[in-house]
């Protein structure tokens, strides 16, 4: 029994995203916050829409906002789209998408690992990002979906 105690505490201490590379930077999203991960199918596009949202697409009935992270992010468009994904989220009871250059996997992080945002680094990592993780092998910047869809980046 106390066996099982201890691994529920050290699971507590870990959290499991799904990372993807944006340019030749890693994000991740938290794998609760993920409802699937698609090929990129015909997108919509949406007049007056803010310069981030690619369009709409339609997934099994279901219309779906796609946020362009190389938009939201004001990088250059991706030559070669053959690995870009998109990642449907769940997020105040919607379902959004967003365009990631590639999926790269799950990898579990330790909560211990991740620090909150510099200001004094890159805008991406101050503004639309809970936390950097920084592990044996990279950097991974913890996306924050609200921060993404909601604030302006400078």
């Amino acid at each position: 029994m106390s066996n099982q105690s201890a691994d529920t505490n050290h699971e507590e201490d870990h959290t499991q995203v799904v990372t993807f590379q944006i340019g030749k930077e890693m994000f991740a999203f938290d794998i609760f916050e993920i409802k699937e991960i698609i090929r990129v199918p015909d997108i919509t596009i949406v007049p007056k829409s803010p310069y981030f949202i690619e369009g709409v697409i339609n997934l099994r009935g279901t219309v779906i906002p796609i946020v362009d992270l190389r938009k939201r992010f004001k990088l250059a468009s991706l030559e070669n789209k053959d690995r870009t994904r998109v990642i449907v989220i769940e997020f105040e009871a919607s379902l959004v998408g967003f365009l990631v250059d590639m999926v790269l996997g799950i990898r579990k992080i330790d909560k211990h690992v991740v620090q909150k945002p510099s200001t004094i680094t890159n805008t991406i990592d101050s503004e639309c990002t809970k936390g950097v993780a920084r592990t044996e092998d990279s950097i991974i910047m913890l996306l924050d979906i609200d921060k993404i869809l909601h604030d302006e980046i400078e």
